[in-house]
């Protein structure tokens, strides 16, 4: 009864245009009108269906498609709607405020817990706007290793987007807390093109989930969350 639902068809369209591009690389999505195409199609379009006073955003299409890589259509669709009802309410808002108020809270924190860190950004103009978003609204899916992802979704669902604060001030601490990094990493350039294309160094789940979780036992933070 929801995928019959009429859908307007500016969001059907952008939808269509989408769903190639998420994990082309695995089996499940790597056919065009594949199985996999599919069922991402039929979940973000039944989400526009339930949800259109929110409609369809870009960064619906990756997390729905990692829940798709780990269960059935219906039950993918369900888990997503969840995420973005409990999890990520008013994430997806077109005004994206609840957005811009998480990584204004994100950089007071960076600022607080790794000063070094905030005023290499800040002397090199580098917002968090500039690539914290994506982190952000598609939960690091995009982003990481997927053997990683799967750590950080799982916390994310024990734990909530705090666990994206604390992933975020962990890869910041990895790719620029060193005095060495700050020094390589010198201008605006260098520092965004290490963020978009985050070095496979720090993003092991072996590297990564340790300093992620290690943010759990400092008071400091914790009284900032």
């Amino acid at each position: 009864k929801i995928l019959a639902s009429v859908v307007p068809e500016n969001l059907v369209s952008q939808i269509k245009l989408d769903i190639h591009r998420q994990f082309p690389n695995h089996l499940i999505f790597a056919n065009l009108n594949g199985t996999g195409q599919r069922a991402l199609f039929n979940v973000l379009k039944a989400y526009c269906s339930m949800r259109p006073e929110t409609g369809y955003c870009q960064a619906h299409a990756p997390i729905a498609s990692a829940m798709l890589i780990h269960m059935p259509e219906e039950e993918a669709f369900w888990t997503f709607l969840s995420i973005c009802d409990q999890y990520m309410q008013n994430y997806f808002n077109p005004d994206l405020i609840r957005v811009k108020i998480e990584l204004k809270l994100f950089m007071s924190l960076l600022k607080k817990y790794r000063p070094e860190i905030s005023k290499h950004l800040a002397i090199h103009t580098v917002e968090p706007i500039y690539f914290a978003t994506d982190w952000f609204m598609c939960l690091l899916t995009r982003n990481l290793p997927w053997a990683t992802v799967l750590r950080i979704l799982d916390m994310f669902f024990f734990e909530g987007i705090k666990v994206i604060f604390r992933t975020a001030l962990a890869i910041l601490d990895l790719l620029l807390g060193a005095r060495q990094s700050r020094e390589k990493l010198n201008s605006m350039d260098s520092i965004m093109n290490a963020l978009r294309r985050l070095p496979s160094e720090i993003t092991t789940e072996e590297i990564l989930i340790p300093r992620v979780c290690s943010y759990l036992a400092c008071k400091q933070f914790v009284v900032l969350e």
